[in-house]
């Protein structure tokens, strides 16, 4: 992984040769970058050195973006997973969100500043500038865990664990029998839209009606939907 005194290595991987080279001249003044046009060359990529993020499409022939982060969770673990779709249909993100534990969902065309900072704040290099500076940092398993029960219910209802994370970064928290209860309110779902951008928002507004409560040493212990 990239020391501190060096760019953090950035793995982006697109079967289309066009973009990929727009990738390299947009990002390499920031970033030590690898490319591959194929999922199957990322992972020969990863097999040699392990990358601080990995940037894919979804749609590639063999082997989708999907499939590759999926892989890439196994192979480098700590590696930020970003997923570049022209379509934003709700089963495919599901699916990424759900196998590949993506850290950021982005939809094609993005620019450049895009990218940058999907991956700076992947790597904690510094607050997103249009997210208000009070929200805590993205859970992670260290500082959120979901009691057995609660994945299990997540799983029943079809909550996608980054909604779980997406209700403890932007939610409104409201105390219930004891536990904390988070929600999205307007104002959460207000900071969500401009952190994940209006077309991608509109695509995942179905799941904003989920809440999570939290017990003790920040556990989930249930999701649920909300209802009507």
């Amino acid at each position: 992984m990239a020391t501190t005194t060096s760019k953090p290595l950035i793995l982006l991987t697109d079967d289309d040769h066009a973009t990929l080279a727009a990738y390299k001249r947009r990002l390499r003044r920031h970033f030590r970058l690898a490319t591959a046009s194929s999922a199957q060359e990322a992972i020969g990529i990863l097999q040699l050195e392990l990358p601080d993020a990995v940037v894919s499409d979804l749609h590639m022939p063999k082997m989708n973006g999907v499939s590759l982060l999926t892989e890439v969770r196994r192979l480098a673990p700590k590696a930020v997973r970003i997923l570049l779709t022209g379509q934003p249909d709700v089963p495919h993100m599901v699916n990424a969100i759900n196998t590949g534990e993506i850290f950021r969902l982005l939809l094609k065309p993005c620019n450049s500043e895009d990218i940058i900072a999907a991956i700076d704040d992947g790597l904690g290099r510094h607050q997103p500038s249009d997210v208000s500076s009070n929200l805590p940092p993205l859970t992670s398993d260290a500082d959120l865990a979901l009691t057995a029960h609660a994945a299990k219910r997540a799983q029943q209802r079809a909550i996608p664990p980054i909604v779980v994370e997406w209700l403890m970064r932007f939610g409104a928290q409201r105390w219930s029998r004891g536990a904390s209860v988070y929600e999205f309110d307007k104002e959460g779902r207000r900071r969500l839209r401009r952190h994940l951008g209006q077309r991608l928002f509109s695509s995942i507004e179905p799941w904003l009606d989920a809440y999570a409560v939290v017990g003790d040493e920040r556990r989930v212990v249930t999701v649920g939907w909300r209802e009507a």
